[in-house]
């Protein structure tokens, strides 16, 4: 039985070659990972963190397209008619969090 038609959680007995044709497959995944550039994560925080400056030279379409990319929601109080809190998207909350 292949590995892939194995139910998840079921312990399953594989011969010798199906072992290693699994194992080369699984290194050729990890290998193909893209792993993220230190200097382009900095960069990414700095224009995360120059975001009010970006959007004051900005046309309203290209905020809006820009804080989209980047916000999950914007909350806002009716009755004070401000923005109470902000929602990132999850690859920019350990960027901004790492600056707290």
């Amino acid at each position: 039985m292949p590995l892939e038609e194995v139910p998840p959680g079921a312990i399953a007995l594989v011969d010798e070659a199906e072992y290693r044709r699994q194992k080369v497959k699984m290194t050729a995944d990890l290998e193909a990972l893209v792993v993220p550039d230190f200097d382009a994560v900095r960069e990414v925080r700095a224009v995360i963190l120059a975001m009010p400056m970006l959007c004051t030279g900005a046309k309203l379409e290209e905020r809006h397209r820009l804080l989209a990319t980047v916000l999950d929601g914007v909350y806002v109080s009716f009755t004070d008619q401000a923005v109470v809190s902000v929602k990132l998207k999850n690859p920019f909350c350990d960027i901004v969090d790492d600056h707290r």
